[in-house]
């Protein structure tokens, strides 16, 4: 197992306190070059849908549901090198990935912007707030991610609040989430936070892995989503990950089964 450099007790006092925390180099640069790659692949074939869809503004520079390939993609995840982190996160039980996707920040000499990213946003449409835990977000920096090119700015502790901090609590509070390449920034579902301005002349590119408990629905159906002949090569632990052991049945022939046949399976909580 890859060490870490920041201690699961430490984290999880600064996802208390702050709603965010920086893990250096937890990803090797190779495979971050590899998941570059593969974010510019996804973009390329969502691209077309996106247009046809209507949403050539507010989607440019951003892929979702970047999965079901045998690519970095699937290898970082297949690694669970992060893994204790979002354990611990929530409490040692079973989690799902909820939805995964790439970010292009682009230099703002170029034409159109990450739409969506660079607004401030929470994660969450719903506040529970007394540290419900509902998500984790996990940022892997696949470049470095500096004030020039844009890092994602944070505002730390807003987890705690519902609503939208003023203007002079965003300039005292605001946090530039700079780290090396590798690295992986943790983010509370409830803090509110926002991709910077990008004026470097590169694209900064980010992976966003975000996380819940099994209970909550997925953003994208992954059990039907993903191709069959991907899905059966799948291990036990990255069918966990993908939701096959959380799944509704669709009838009820698939509704009455024996315990080891049913769909949501009775230690996903």
């Amino acid at each position: 197992m890859k060490f870490l450099s920041v201690s699961e007790s430490d984290f999880l006092y600064e996802m208390a306190v702050n709603g965010a925390c920086v893990v250096e180099h937890a990803v090797d640069p190779g495979l971050c070059e590899r998941m570059k790659e593969d974010a510019h692949w996804y973009y390329r074939q969502m691209r077309p849908v996106q247009i046809a869809a209507g949403l050539e503004e507010i989607s440019q520079w951003s892929a979702h549901h970047t999965c079901g390939r045998h690519d970095g993609i699937h290898a970082f995840l297949d690694s669970a090198v992060i893994e204790p982190y979002i354990s611990a996160y929530f409490g040692n039980k079973p989690f799902i990935l909820n939805t995964i996707g790439t970010a292009i920040n682009p230099p703002i000499a170029e034409t159109g912007r990450y739409e969506h990213g660079h607004k401030w946003h929470r994660d969450i449409r719903t506040y529970n707030g007394n540290d419900a835990r509902q998500l984790l977000i996990a940022l892997v920096l696949l470049d470095p991610f500096t004030i020039d090119n844009g890092a994602t700015e944070v505002l730390f502790g807003t987890h705690h609040h519902a609503d939208f901090p003023p203007a002079n609590f965003i300039e005292r509070f605001k946090r530039t989430m700079t780290a090396p390449r590798g690295s992986v920034l943790f983010m509370d579902g409830d803090v509110w936070h926002r991709a910077g301005q990008n004026h470097s002349n590169a694209f900064r590119i980010g992976l966003s892995c975000v996380f819940t408990r099994p209970y909550r629905k997925q953003q994208m159906d992954y059990p039907r989503y993903l191709p069959e002949s991907y899905a059966s090569s799948l291990s036990p632990g990255m069918r966990q990950l993908f939701g096959f052991n959380a799944r509704m049945p669709a009838s009820i022939d698939e509704w009455y089964q024996l315990s080891e046949n049913r769909f949501y399976k009775s230690d996903q909580g």
